[in-house]
């Protein structure tokens, strides 16, 4: 292996696909951290929803106006919120970034850094073998996207009529 393909590997691995992965994997991170904080959340206001309803029937401390009202509102919110959740998707995204990480983890296993495989004249086809196949995967990826944002249903705006 000449000290080109060697430095030209080195900055790849380093520089786009190390990066590439810790990115990947922290968003899918983030958005699961984003999908439990919804579910959280919902599940809270539906608690305080039941707690208001209880509290209403029994008129604990003569508000049941006020007990009735929150008994209405936490379910809203938490409908609310379960649109937005919905809306944005958390769980596909995570998804799309946990499937890219992984693989690209399986890229690895074409790289060249696995030298007892390859062999010292097959070893710079081995590196554009590794670089395709990552930038395949990150090709691929991006059609995901397409993918998500086509299940969406878009909403056409009308005009108010005259």
């Amino acid at each position: 292996m000449n000290e080109r393909d060697e430095q030209f590997l080195k900055l790849y691995d380093q520089h786009r696909y190390r990066e590439q992965i810790d990115y990947y994997e922290k968003r899918k991170k983030a958005f699961e951290r984003a999908q439990s904080e919804f579910i959280n959340i919902s599940t809270v206001l539906m608690i305080l929803a039941a707690l208001m309803g209880i509290l209403s029937s029994i008129d604990s401390w003569n508000f049941r106006l006020w007990w009735a009202v929150l008994a209405v509102i936490f379910p809203t919110i938490s409908a609310a919120l379960s649109a937005y959740n919905s809306l944005y998707a958390f769980e596909q995204q995570a998804k799309i970034f946990q499937d890219t990480a992984l693989r690209l983890h399986e890229a690895r296993v074409k790289s060249p850094y696995i030298r007892h495989l390859v062999q010292e004249s097959d070893y710079h086809q081995a590196i554009g073998e590794f670089v395709n196949e990552v930038e395949t995967v990150f090709v691929e990826e991006r059609g995901q996207w397409g993918l998500l944002a086509h299940g969406i249903k878009e909403i056409e705006p009308r005009l108010p009529e005259a």
